[in-house]
């Protein structure tokens, strides 16, 4: 049984191969490629359209288990100042070149 088993699936293992390997010689023809074309659609070009304007209507209602909110003031000139510290001064070796630039020179796109 083992035999058997063993010389069908070699056959299986071949003929797969002969299939695989000749399959796609048979057409000289490539399948043509999409060309410029993506997997999203192009977007649509919609009119814009603004509604009327509608008049909104706000309803309060007087709510006795709600408590106000509490309300705290605030003063700038109360607050703590505090300095601005950006490090060590250093000086620098050689005086800054500057290059003048002219915009019109550019190249143009």
């Amino acid at each position: 049984m083992k035999i058997i088993s063993k010389s069908i699936l070699t056959t299986l293992i071949i003929g797969g191969f002969i299939l695989f390997f000749t399959g796609c010689h048979n057409t000289n023809e490539t399948p043509p490629f999409p060309i410029l074309e993506s997997e999203f659609g192009q977007p649509g070009i919609k009119n814009l359209i603004i509604p009327k304007p509608d008049t909104i209507h706000w309803v309060t209602e007087n709510r006795p288990d709600l408590n106000a909110l509490p309300t705290t003031k605030f003063d700038w000139d109360k607050l703590p100042a505090k300095p601005f510290d950006i490090g060590q001064p250093f000086s620098i070796r050689k005086p800054m070149t500057s290059k003048p630039f002219d915009w019109n020179s550019l190249p143009s796109s």
